[in-house]
């Protein structure tokens, strides 16, 4: 130990002489380092971390598409709601989701005002929420009747528009709100920073689905967002492959969409939601990724080069030394605390 404490503080008063020389090095690591870190916080944000919600490894996006038509990238419809929710089996639960602007003014003096305002809001299926495994913070979320035409009026609040319109209190529930012009009674609020994809949505409302929309003349009028919740152990190799025969055994049954959809190369693309919602950025971070690594490996042979350089100015000191009496070994190991 004390040999360690005499070469580290002839180190530190070698690199306090060669000041030029510690600068460049520590300026170069704390660029390259920073760079790296930097972007790796990024990258962890975005692509590493989990979605807001419990077990979100295990929601699936499932969307239709048509590439020889041009659509590649197109929403689903009720009619494909309601064939997964009854034929699929490696789902626990599946919803649908239309994300809208709607206008919301108070009714009954709602937050004491009348004033509208223009929100983003969702209509989801009444399945969203236990697909969310998230619990209403004040009183409760959607349920099956709720779907339906006629009892759909109903709203959840996110928990800032309740602290604003309702400064917070809990006999907001009960209240009622004008949304696009209708009554809709509020049932429940959300906990603070709850949200699906969009941060900006702040009220939800029941998504029914009128006869004509469930009819199989309404096939592939796609206008939703459909996502299912695998069951435990389940795979997405198994979800695409129950989807796809599902598909494949309905171009039977509707012989006249079948030739126009071949045609169109349908297929329902299905992919884990967190990994669909970064598509186009996961490959710029990357390679920008990449790119900061690079620079580090520059700059680490950078430092190499700096390091030979300083040795070999040292030889008349490093050999006047040795003639002293000082080992290679004694002098390799005061090199190796010097450029530690």
């Amino acid at each position: 130990m004390e040999n360690v404490l005499r070469d580290l503080k002839f180190a530190l008063r070698v690199l306090w002489k060669e000041k030029g020389f510690t600068v460049t090095v520590l300026l170069t690591l704390v660029i390259c380092l920073g760079a790296n870190t930097a972007l790796f916080s990024v990258v962890r944000s975005v692509l590493l971390q989990p979605l807001p919600f419990p077990e979100s490894n295990r929601v699936l996006l499932m969307y239709n598409s048509y590439p020889n038509a041009g659509a590649v990238r197109g929403d689903s419809g009720a009619t494909d709601y309601y064939d997964r929710l009854r034929d699929l089996t490696i789902f626990e639960q599946i919803a649908m989701l239309r994300d809208r602007g709607v206008t919301v003014g108070g009714v009954g003096g709602a937050g004491g005002s009348g004033s509208a305002e223009r929100l983003s809001g969702s209509f989801a299926t009444p399945s969203f929420f236990d697909l969310m495994r998230t619990p209403a913070w004040r009183g409760r979320l959607f349920n099956a009747a709720d779907g339906e035409i006629g009892a759909e009026h109903e709203v959840i609040l996110s928990h800032a528009l309740w602290q604003r319109l309702f400064a917070g209190r809990d006999d907001a529930l009960g209240k009622d709100l004008r949304i696009n012009g209708l009554p809709y009674t509020v049932v429940g609020v959300m906990p603070p920073g709850f949200h699906f994809v969009d941060s900006t949505i702040e009220l939800w409302m029941p998504l029914a689905f009128t006869t004509e929309e469930k009819s199989d003349d309404a096939r592939h009028s796609n206008n939703g967002m459909l996502i299912g919740r695998l069951k435990p152990g389940a795979t997405l190799e198994q979800a695409r492959s129950q989807v796809d025969a599902l598909n494949a055994r309905n171009l039977e049954l509707f012989p006249h969409l079948k030739q126009a959809l071949i045609d169109a190369g349908f297929h329902t693309v299905t992919v884990p939601l967190q990994q669909d919602l970064v598509r186009d950025l996961a490959p710029v971070l990357y390679l920008l990724w990449g790119g900061v690594l690079c620079v580090l490996l520059i700059g680490c042979v950078n430092i190499t080069n700096l390091v030979l350089v300083r040795s070999s100015a040292r030889l008349k000191e490093l050999a006047t030394r040795q003639s002293l009496g000082a080992g290679t070994a004694r002098i390799a190991r005061q090199l190796l605390t010097e450029t530690t």
